[in-house]
Formats: C-alpha cells, structure tokens, sequence
C-alpha cells in the first residue's frame, strides 16, 4: 500500500519534479532523507519516519517554490 501511495504521489507531480534542475548536490541530499526514512520505519521508529517525511517533503516544497516562482 506505502509503494503505491508512494507511486501514485510521484506520478501527480512528475512534471513540477522535473523542472528542478538536476544538481549532485540535490541528489545527494535527497538520497540521504530516503535513506533516514527507509531505515525508520523497519526500525519500528514512527516519530523518526514522520519527522524524516515531513523534512524531505518541506525541502522538496522549498525546492519547487524556488525554482517554479
């Protein structure tokens, strides 16, 4: 149910996730918010999942607010 939450969620905003350019940096830190939410949750750690969710997506926001204003 999470993947295609998760699927569903990226596909409604693929086109706004695309107009931001493509930097390593971005990349990297993206990479390292997956991973704190990947190893929350089988770790049985809700708190640390939400917190780790609700910092990549406010990144992500400020992302698109950036680079679509």
């Amino acid at each position: 149910m999470l993947s295609a939450a998760c699927a569903d969620a990226r596909k409604r905003v693929t086109d706004l996730l695309d107009a931001i350019p493509v930097l390593q940096r971005t990349i990297e830190h993206a990479a390292g918010q997956h991973a704190a939410i990947a190893e929350a949750i089988p770790a049985g750690d809700p708190d640390a999942a939400r917190r780790a969710v609700a910092e990549h997506l406010e990144g992500t926001g400020a992302l698109l607010r950036g680079f679509l204003a």
